[in-house]
């Protein structure tokens, strides 16, 4: 019984200071570790709200790049259409 105590115990800790640094920086590069741990500790909703967080994050990242790329587009056209236009 002593052994699952402290590997429960060891767990726990490393998902505290996990979380901590998770919140602190905002890196999502510890998302897989962070995972782990709740699937370890039979924290499956925890896991899932994870996944859910991390995928709101993809779909921000990918549309603020994809209205970079449009504001970009529309500048070049704006640049051409009046060197054309003077040209």
């Amino acid at each position: 019984m002593l052994g699952i105590d402290i590997k429960c115990k060891a767990y726990t800790k490393a998902l505290y200071y996990k979380e901590n640094k998770f919140m602190k920086k905002k890196d999502f590069d510890d998302i897989e570790d962070l995972i782990e741990l709740y699937h370890e500790l039979k924290l499956p909703e925890s896991a899932v709200g994870l996944m859910k967080l991390t995928d709101e994050k993809k779909n921000k990242v990918k549309r603020r790049n994809t209205l970079q790329f449009s504001n970009r587009n529309i500048s070049d056209y704006e640049q051409k259409e009046t060197s054309w236009k003077t040209g």
